[in-house]
């Protein structure tokens, strides 16, 4: 590996650490302020104006025009409930990545390290958002049984639909306390009732809360009994709630062995590097076999996660 090469992946790695850093500092100490402006913003449209702010959505079933995969991957982002923003989110993750190219290029001594620490950091830091928004939608549907019966208990006391948001939003937890605060402000700002709850179904993509919100457009178009409505609702969520467990529990099986068959063969290459260097020294000279041996288990995965799969 030539001195210029290290020099300037050295100098590209320092230079994305140091706009990381501040980033992150930038976002510590002013990111309520951050989180302020983007508030206001989303609240208005295309234009900004203050007449077209809170009506933007209506009749756009999730107000999401842009299709491309970063808008894709913005929205999902902003699902998971990471406090970063997603700009500073892109810098630390390419910090991160040019630092981990950097180390592997060095470890290895040859030029695909880069490449590969390069790609494998990129991948883990997706792999984070990943978990974030399924640890962040897992806790919404668990809330959202006793987020119901408390809406179910303020509508029985005489409370308005939207005075029992607020409750939710006061008496629950984060992160579903969030979202029924937002919902319960955008209609203290003036959306209607209707659309303030598409945009809080259309922001978590929860099928138990799209569940509620059709309930609840439902009964509000056609009238009926929303007591009994919403005590139906909180019995199928439970219901649905424990089936889940259920088949979780009927697939950890399959699910630990795919997890021990994903990782037992990097953890084994590594364990072989740092003992017996000289052993894999062969296969570390074919880079080729190695990018064909991780694709294949790449595959293997996948297909193990499909098999374990149920949709209930």
């Amino acid at each position: 590996m030539s001195a210029a090469l290290v020099i300037w992946m050295t100098f590209i790695s320092v230079a994305l650490f140091v706009a990381a850093t501040i980033a992150w500092s930038n976002d510590a100490f002013f990111g309520y302020r951050s989180r302020l402006t983007e508030r206001m913003r989303s609240g208005s449209g295309p234009g900004g104006g203050a007449a077209s702010s809170v009506f933007y959505r209506v009749g756009k079933p999730n107000g999401e025009t842009d299709t491309s995969w970063r808008a894709r991957f913005e929205r999902y982002y902003a699902r998971s409930g990471i406090a970063c923003d997603v700009k500073r989110f892109y810098t630390i993750a390419l910090a991160t990545a040019a630092s981990t190219a950097l180390f592997a290029a060095a470890m290895t001594g040859s030029w695909w390290g880069g490449p590969a620490g390069f790609a494998t950091a990129i991948v883990a830091s997706a792999g984070l958002v990943v978990l974030k928004h399924r640890s962040r939608a897992r806790k919404l549907v668990s809330q959202l049984p006793k987020a119901i019966d408390i809406i179910s208990r303020a509508v029985r006391a005489g409370q308005t639909v939207p005075a029992a948001f607020q409750i939710v939003a006061d008496d629950l937890e984060s992160p579903l306390s969030d979202e029924f605060r937002c919902c319960y402000e955008q209609q203290n700002l003036g959306m209607s009732h209707e659309s303030a709850l598409r945009s809080l179904a259309a922001r978590t993509e929860i099928m138990e809360l799209r569940i509620l919100v059709v309930g609840l457009l439902v009964q509000a178009r056609s009238g009926g009994n929303l007591i009994g409505l919403l005590d139906n609702l909180s019995s199928l969520l439970q219901k649905r709630f424990k089936l889940e467990h259920r088949v979780r529990a009927l697939t950890g099986e399959g699910r630990l062995q795919a997890n021990v068959l994903t990782v037992l063969p990097t953890a084994a290459l590594g364990a072989l590097y740092v003992i017996a260097p000289d052993y894999i020294a062969t296969l570390l000279r074919h880079p080729s076999l190695l990018g064909v041996s991780f694709a294949a288990q790449a595959v293997g995965a996948v297909w193990i996660r499909q098999c374990v799969k149920i949709d209930y």
